[in-house]
């Protein structure tokens, strides 16, 4: 199965989400000091949920992602 096509409606839905954020701080919508705040929630939330979602819809199995190369597991800061 091609993972990109997979991929590719939920990144587009994402960066929508994004530019309309980054409109509503523009236009004044969303304060500036709340922008932390719901970037630290994309980040550590959203984004791991999206990861998550696409493995089970396509029932990925850890066989199925190593075929493709390098596999991250974990990466700490």
């Amino acid at each position: 199965m091609n993972y990109m096509i997979a991929i590719l409606p939920k990144m587009a839905g994402f960066l929508l989400l994004v530019l309309i954020g980054f409109t509503a701080s523009r236009i004044g919508v969303i304060k500036k000091e709340a922008m932390s705040s719901i970037s630290g929630f994309l980040l550590k939330i959203v984004l791991p949920a999206l990861t998550i979602s696409l493995i089970w819809e396509n029932q990925t199995t850890f066989y199925t992602m190593a075929r493709y190369g390098r596999m991250v597991i974990a990466h700490h800061e």
